[in-house]
């Protein structure tokens, strides 16, 4: 496009009639100008356009456990881009988890399901490097354990990322919150809990932890007590039940989202 835009352009100041050349020809008329501004925008949308495209690539996670020997299901991946403070979701299919359209950017990928350690990493991804399909491959190890507990791992990779896992820099409050999974923030209605009579005779106070499974319509379909004082968890779990969410998107399909609750009971 730029090249017949260059070429009309010519053709425009070197026409000549009776032998002698203008050097102002048709494109000096208003009218001329003007369709020669809106070609030159046509051609710089276009080249923009073009631009964005390379730099956003698709990734793929295949979750595997730690020997890399069995592939796990059911598990729950998403992406954070440290730069712009933004999570991404993954459309699931078996142990692979999908993310469309990421920008080249700094993210932190994490990975958990109950039963393992939540595996999280730092990656710098460069889009320019994706391979057929315009996607990335990596494989994601998930370790048993405690799905309190971080795993900090490093993913293989077929294609050859430029950026190497790294450590995140300085973060907010509410970035901090979104890497370690929380979603009280998250929550469209966060159900308060009922203070057992129990725990205020004996004083018991503190903070309970709960694990939880959102499903497609943003109602909680699951919650698991994963820490806090024993006679403040079953409260806890209850409105943890109570609470909702906005069904999440990746790109235009609802899916199913796990993270982390925290109730905080204060005397």
């Amino acid at each position: 496009m730029a090249a017949a835009v260059s070429k009309l352009y010519a053709q425009g100041f070197s026409k000549s009639r009776g032998g002698d050349h203008r050097t102002a020809g048709y494109f000096c008329r208003a009218r001329d100008l003007r369709f020669l501004i809106s070609l030159a925008v046509l051609v710089f949308v276009f080249a923009n356009s073009a631009i964005a495209q390379e730099k956003t690539c698709g990734v793929v996670l295949k979750v595997m456990d730690a020997a890399q020997k069995k592939e796990i299901t059911g598990a729950y991946a998403e992406a954070y881009d440290t730069d712009a403070s933004k999570t991404f979701y993954a459309s699931e299919s078996g142990p692979d988890h999908t993310f469309e359209n990421l920008n080249s950017a700094n993210y932190h990928f994490t990975v958990q399901k109950r039963g393992y350690k939540v595996s999280r990493y730092f990656l710098g991804l460069d889009c320019s490097k994706a391979g057929s399909g315009g996607k990335i491959s990596i494989l994601v190890p998930l370790y048993e354990g405690d799905i309190r507990e971080q795993e900090n791992v490093t993913p293989q990779t077929a294609e050859d990322l430029s950026g190497a896992p790294r450590t995140a820099g300085k973060l907010s409050k509410d970035d901090r919150a979104r890497l370690f999974n929380y979603l009280n923030k998250l929550a469209s209605r966060l159900a308060p809990p009922t203070y057992p009579l129990a725990a205020r005779a004996v004083r018991a106070s503190g903070s309970v932890l709960i694990h939880v499974i959102v499903n497609e319509a943003g109602n909680v379909e699951s919650a698991e007590v994963v820490g806090g004082h024993p006679l403040l968890r079953d409260a806890a779990k209850k409105a943890a039940e109570k609470s909702k969410f906005k069904p999440t998107l990746a790109g235009e399909k609802a899916i199913r989202i796990q993270g982390f609750l925290i109730y905080n009971f204060v005397i």
